[in-house]
């Protein structure tokens, strides 16, 4: 399969734009997790959307951060340490799957020990001229294989 170094750059760089996107909301979303009440919530949410639009493939989610009640956004999944941390997620390589599609290895460093180290995955697809993220997975080392997480 065939990708050319600029697709690939590109892929990586939108994978970089998310985290750093993601981070951003989750720790300004944090402050706000406790309050209850549609109108602390719906301003985080709508936020969460903007990103969601933005970085992920179109598709129906049944889980995730991001979900609707009456056609209004919520969000779930709001803690800490925050999921994403371009500070601590690196990008170790990548394997073009197809000519539209990439999977690219990072390892995630754990906040309070940077020497432990989580390997992740992100399988991004190239939509026109856009990458869109559409998968994630973490290696669990207990159960010894990739586990699909949430977007």
């Amino acid at each position: 399969m065939d990708m050319d170094s600029d697709a690939v750059a590109k892929a990586e760089n939108t994978l970089r734009e998310f985290w750093a996107e993601m981070y951003t909301w989750e720790t300004e979303a944090l402050p706000q997790s406790d309050k209850v009440g549609t109108d602390a919530v719906e301003p985080v949410a709508r936020a969460l959307q903007v990103i969601c639009e933005r970085f992920l493939v179109p598709k129906d989610r049944k889980y995730g951060r991001l979900f609707f009640v009456d056609g209004k956004p919520r969000c779930t999944n709001i803690g800490f340490p925050p999921e994403y941390n371009p500070q601590l997620e690196t990008i170790l390589g990548h394997e073009v799957k197809d000519k539209k599609t990439i999977v690219i290895n990072t390892e995630l460093a754990n906040h309070l020990n940077k020497t432990l180290k989580t390997p992740q995955r992100y399988q991004l697809v190239l939509s026109g001229d856009v990458f869109r993220v559409s998968k994630k997975e973490r290696f669990s080392a207990a159960k010894n294989k990739w586990v699909l997480l949430h977007l």
